[in-house]
């Protein structure tokens, strides 16, 4: 395998057309002429050095490339080793300043230097002006990227473990958006809903909005455009067959994961009734049963799970006096607020009713349904 004995910096002499250039002529003549097979063997020497430095021409600031993992990593003066990606890169070389949202645990930044580094060594030829601009076109590089003109020191390699940094780039963070379907959907997530998708996740999806122009602080993180990043979480709830909501549509739909929360899986609300919860708990599975029970797919028909009656409604008996008249305060409860619910869940069936009438019957007293 080809390596290099001396840091590429040292080389002093480059052909180009046959021409041979001073290194410092060549900077300013050349300094975009590269060679995939050249970048390659300039890299395999960064390998062997445990590091190697370099620095921008236009801000005056250095960067070092280190290994970790067999993968190129940048390190930045600014509070040591950063594994960032190429956007950060970019901005650093323009700029000489660092963002931590340009951080990232999995380092890609090496495909980045790779393709953009202007390296050449002296034993390079390139055969005419035509390949010369066609080597500029397939592989553009930033033209603060230049070698530095002192020795090249051997950089250590450096530790793995996570910073600070890293593992605060990794803490979630949790949006919560209760009844999501009680509103336009694509009034609410506008830019979001290309941007929450998984594919289009992080830096790489930037999307300019109708508010770009106001962010003029460079350092701002959407300076660029506004993405989500991938440790944020969108957590909607809703139900869905309440009347007078947006339905989600399916391009929507398949940007969430679904859980259906059951009326029975949702009873830890009733803790504060005590004793009295299982008593309350019974009441409201034999009412769920008659409604439309799932373990022999029987019911009132039209109805299904979905319209079970669930702890929230149960937990409206602290209303009432249930301590001292327990009976009453289930009355209470019927009629102040489950009797208007179920009867519009009949509203407009077949038999509504006599239905209404049965699900009175299960909810006061015992039997089949229990």
């Amino acid at each position: 395998m080809y390596k290099y004995s001396q840091p590429i910096n040292q080389v002093e002499v480059f052909k180009v057309n046959d021409q041979t250039y001073e290194k410092e002529e060549f900077k300013t003549s050349y300094a975009q002429n590269l060679s995939p097979t050249m970048i390659e063997k300039v890299m395999e020497w960064v390998k062997t050095q445990n590091g190697a430095t370099f620095t921008s021409n236009r801000s005056n600031t250095t960067f070092t490339l280190v290994i970790l993992d067999d993968k190129l990593n940048v390190r930045i003066p600014k509070g040591g080793i950063k594994y960032v990606n190429p956007e950060g890169v970019k901005r650093y070389l323009a700029t000489g300043e660092y963002n931590k949202q340009h951080q990232t645990y999995e380092p890609s930044v090496g495909e980045y230097i790779k393709k953009n580094c202007p390296f050449l060594s002296n034993n390079k030829v390139l055969n005419d002006t035509r390949e010369v601009q066609t080597l500029k076109t397939e592989h553009f590089n930033h033209p603060d990227v230049l070698p530095l003109t002192q020795t090249v020191q051997p950089q250590p390699i450096a530790s793995s473990q996570p910073t600070n940094d890293t593992k605060e780039a990794s803490k979630p963070f949790v949006f919560i958006i209760d009844e999501i379907n009680r509103g336009e959907i694509s009034k609410i997530f506008g830019e979001l809903f290309f941007s929450i998708d998984p594919g289009y996740r992080g830096e790489s999806g930037r999307v300019k909005t109708q508010y770009q122009n106001m962010i003029t602080d460079k350092n701002d993180p959407f300076y660029e455009g506004f993405y989500v990043p991938e440790n944020v979480y969108i957590i909607g709830t809703m139900n869905d067959i309440d009347r007078s909501v947006e339905s989600m549509d399916f391009a929507m739909r398949r940007r969430f994961a679904w859980k259906e929360i059951k009326a029975n899986e949702n009873t830890g609300m009733l803790d504060s009734f005590g004793g009295l919860k299982n008593e309350i708990i019974s009441k409201m599975n034999r009412l769920n049963n008659a409604i439309w029970n799932e373990e022999t797919n029987e019911g009132i028909e039209g109805l299904s799970a979905a319209y079970h009656i669930g702890g929230a409604y149960f937990k409206k008996l602290e209303l009432y006096d249930y301590e001292n008249n327990l009976p009453e305060a289930y009355r209470q409860l019927w009629e102040n607020h489950l009797r208007g619910v179920l009867f519009e869940y009949l509203r407009g069936s077949f038999n509504a009713a006599d239905n209404l009438k049965k699900l009175e019957e299960v909810y006061y007293s015992k039997g089949r349904y229990e």
